[in-house]
């Protein structure tokens, strides 16, 4: 009896450490499990909501474009002026086909009268004849329209289509675009309408992937999408006014009410939530500048509790299955202390990789420069003052290009681009600083040489780039480059909740100002004096001085010099055989002698034809000629 009572003693001695062992290993595991789930559950949604504002902020965007083009187009004023003739129809009912996204397109005159109207039946868009149109001076749109000033739109809420009193069946959501039309002489002559429908707005958030619910509600908490049928569309039902998020999720609609962004957990599930502004998303853009009665939508994304621990359930179900026979407690502790392990490399392995994540989001140069060694070391308003040379680039006539694209079309050609042109950036010591729509800004802290060389490499190898764009059926691209060279801060801006790293200061404004200015003189690289003056050997380079400017703002003015390595061989030969003459035309134009310097650069236009300078001076040599400037003048133009 001793015996066994020693035995039971010593193997309770031995399996209660292996017991306390598994249970604290089943606890822990379990705990690292959820808490792992938990946040790649909230990643996910943060991402969905993210997609969807995107999509909904770029269809926004493209329907305010088109407003703009019709409200701006030469046949406009027509229209609303002289009637329309047979090739404005034409025009009218091509683009309306084309777009496949108008219910009606319609121009009316300054009382409210339709004056023409295309309508969407079926596949096709139709004229309606004149003898149906109609006035529509009553309606709230309308009288809207008539109080808008140029370039100013309105917005109406998104609702369902009314058709002589009633909800039209099936339903048909609408979004009303209006913007005033004005002649040569400014003044008012009639508004532009496009009926935009609703669902293909909406039909945007079925492509965006989920986990859970996705809901898009207006500013009074109702659902326009993502609801059950009952609650979608509540608002436009007398029995439904009362059928609202709030009054269904009041603990929630607080989060969302009081934030324009963020995630809250609550007894109901997991909900993330962004902020829409129809008037900040078309004001972002290159549409009209002023948006009224636009409104702001909500965009939810709701995964419920079962969802969201599900995979820890059963990841808990998994280790209980280890537990329950006795025969294999040891085998099981060890089998646990192996997965544990395991778990342990995975998490490092987690840890290493979300670090290399977070470098494609915040470089690993740019974190050098501040002296952090990593991104978690970054607080708010962390900042230094150093010498950098900026290198701004972006494509030119993007809008152009991107007119009928889809998003994912716009985000492969964006995409495709920037890793074309990170490579020479990382080449020649430098990085990426920041994305700004379709434009870059790189930082290069060792050398302004190191720049010039990246911008004369991603112009060389754009040409390979749109051979392969060609190949591809779609269109090329051109870009321009800017560079400068001067004082930075290079730090943090933002919130403690979003943060994001940058450099500002007057170096970065005028590389963005120059790379600008290449558009104006129909150059590809343009550099300020600075930038000049710090290359070890300028003559390395195809350089050469093309005017001085004066930034608004600013005092001292700043020679500019373009590189043109990146250019044909004929070009670059024509322009390097014009360097003296072009000179000597400069000097004429900044003393004031303009024939002289006109003939001179008439002459340069002569040896080269495709260089763009020579007739962009000769037009302003001209001017002065005709408008002769003052007695300060010393060949300083405004950038």
């Amino acid at each position: 009896m001793t015996f066994k009572h020693s035995l039971c003693r010593q193997a309770a001695i031995v399996l209660a450490p292996i017991l306390l062992i598994l249970g604290v290993a089943t606890f822990v595991l379990y705990a690292l499990n959820s808490s792992k789930n938990e946040e790649l559950m909230r990643l996910r949604a943060q991402n969905s909501v993210r997609i969807a504002h995107k999509l909904l902020s770029m269809k926004i965007d493209d329907v305010s474009a088109d407003l703009d083009y019709l409200a701006n187009m030469h046949e406009a004023s027509e229209i609303v002026s002289k009637g329309f003739s047979r090739d404005t129809s034409r025009t009218l009912t091509t683009f309306s086909d084309s777009k496949k996204v108008y219910d009606q397109i319609r121009y009316l005159d300054i009382t409210g009268m339709e004056l023409y109207r295309v309508d969407r039946i079926g596949n096709a868009s139709v004229r309606v004849p004149k003898q149906r149109l109609q006035f529509k001076g009553d309606r709230y749109y309308a009288a809207e329209g008539l109080t808008l000033l140029r370039n100013e739109i309105y917005i109406s809420p998104l609702d369902l289509n009314m058709e002589h009193g009633r909800i039209e069946l099936p339903h048909k959501p609408m979004l009303r675009f209006v913007t005033a039309v004005f002649d040569s002489d400014n003044k008012r002559r009639g508004m532009v309408i496009l009926n935009y429908l609703g669902a293909s707005l909406l039909k945007l958030l079925d492509e965006v992937p989920t986990n859970g619910q996705l809901m898009l509600l207006n500013k009074q908490g109702y659902w326009l999408k993502g609801g059950t049928p009952r609650q979608d569309w509540a608002f436009m039902f007398k029995d439904g006014k009362d059928i609202t998020f709030q009054s269904l999720y009041p603990q929630e609609w607080k989060h969302l009410e009081a934030a324009p962004e963020g995630q809250v957990l609550t007894e109901n599930g997991l909900y993330t939530f962004a902020t829409l502004c129809l008037g900040e998303s078309v004001q972002s853009s290159k549409a009209p500048s002023q948006v009224h009665a636009a409104g702001c939508w909500k965009i939810v994304s709701r995964i419920p509790l079962p969802i969201l621990h599900e995979a820890s359930r059963a990841f808990l179900f998994k280790l209980g299955m280890f537990n329950i026979p006795i025969v294999l407690l040891l085998l099981a502790g060890v089998a646990m202390l192996c997965n544990l392990r395991r778990k342990n490399q995975d998490a490092q392995l987690s840890i290493i990789e979300q670090n290399a994540s977070f470098e494609r989001f915040v470089p690993q140069e740019f974190l050098t420069m501040l002296g952090k060694g990593n991104l978690k070391d970054v607080e708010l308003s962390t900042s230094v003052q150093q010498n950098v040379a900026v290198l701004f680039s972006d494509i030119r006539s993007y809008t152009t290009i991107s007119e009928g694209m889809t998003p994912q079309e716009v985000f492969a050609l964006l995409n495709d681009y920037f890793v074309f042109a990170s490579r020479p950036i990382d080449q020649n010591q430098g990085f990426i600083d920041i994305f700004i729509g379709d434009a870059l800004m790189a930082l290069f802290p060792f050398s302004v040489e190191h720049a010039l060389r990246a911008a004369i490499s991603m112009r060389k190898g754009l040409r390979d780039f749109n051979e392969q764009r060609r190949a591809s059926g779609v269109k090329p691209i051109h870009a321009g480059y800017g560079l400068h060279f001067g004082e930075a801060t290079l730090g943090t801006i933002g919130t403690h909740k979003r943060m994001q790293t940058t450099a500002i200061g007057d170096t970065v404004n005028l590389a963005a100002r120059i790379e600008s200015a290449t558009k104006s003189y129909k150059v590809d690289i343009i550099l300020s004096d600075t930038a000049y003056e710090l290359l070890p050997d300028p003559k390395a380079f195809l350089l050469w001085h093309i005017d001085t400017v004066r930034v608004k703002g600013k005092e001292e003015p700043v020679a500019l010099y373009e590189a043109f390595d990146a250019d044909p061989p004929e070009i670059a030969k024509g322009k390097t055989a014009t360097l003296a003459l072009f000179k000597e035309a400069l000097a004429h134009y900044k003393a004031g002698e303009f024939e002289a310097a006109k003939k001179k650069f008439s002459a340069c236009g002569d040896a080269c034809p495709e260089d763009s300078l020579p007739p962009l001076y000769i037009k302003r040599c001209a001017t002065l000629e005709r408008i002769p400037p003052g007695p300060d003048w010393a060949g300083i133009s405004t950038l």
